[in-house]
């Protein structure tokens, strides 16, 4: 009914992401989530992360320490053996702007809608719809034409379960 997993990750990590050259640091995540399975029907997850690393290249353009969290909430509802739904809330802190490139609180909200074929349960089709919020104005404009502070998505996916 209750699951509670802790883990933790810790390596080398070059200052900037994605190069092979260049200073490196030590970078750290804790990664705590938690799993209320309340009926066969409806689950309840939170989910927080906190990281870190040494030596980083912040957006300032100063090489210092980076940090960054995030918390996560999830409600999941099996309707039946063909349809679910999922709503989603997260709150992410990149102090600094170190992972995305902006010192920035973001949040968003995302509903999910889940359909897995009669006729095959190993594919599952989704849509759903996200908005993202910023306490600054980081999301770029479809023209170009400075920012905004907010972003709005939708998506349809496909999944394969293989095995």
């Amino acid at each position: 009914m209750f699951t509670l997993a802790l883990t933790g990750y810790n390596g080398e990590q070059r200052i900037v992401d994605r190069t092979s050259e260049g200073l490196i640091g030590s970078r750290t995540l804790i990664d705590v989530l938690a799993t209320l399975t309340a009926t066969e029907k409806l689950s309840l997850i939170l989910n927080y992360d906190y990281a870190w690393q040494s030596r980083a290249q912040l957006a300032d353009g100063n090489v210092g320490r980076a940090k960054w969290n995030g918390a996560a909430g999830y409600i999941n509802y099996k309707f039946n053996d063909l349809w679910r739904a999922s709503l989603r809330g997260e709150i992410f802190d990149d102090n600094g702007g170190f992972r995305t490139g902006v010192d920035q609180r973001w949040k968003e909200v995302t509903f999910t809608v889940a359909y897995i074929p009669y006729f095959n349960d190993k594919i599952e089709i989704r849509a759903e719809v996200r908005r993202d919020f910023s306490n600054v104005a980081s999301f770029a404009n479809k023209n170009n034409s400075g920012s905004r502070d907010y972003q709005q998505s939708f998506a349809v996916e496909a999944f394969y379960r293989f095995g």
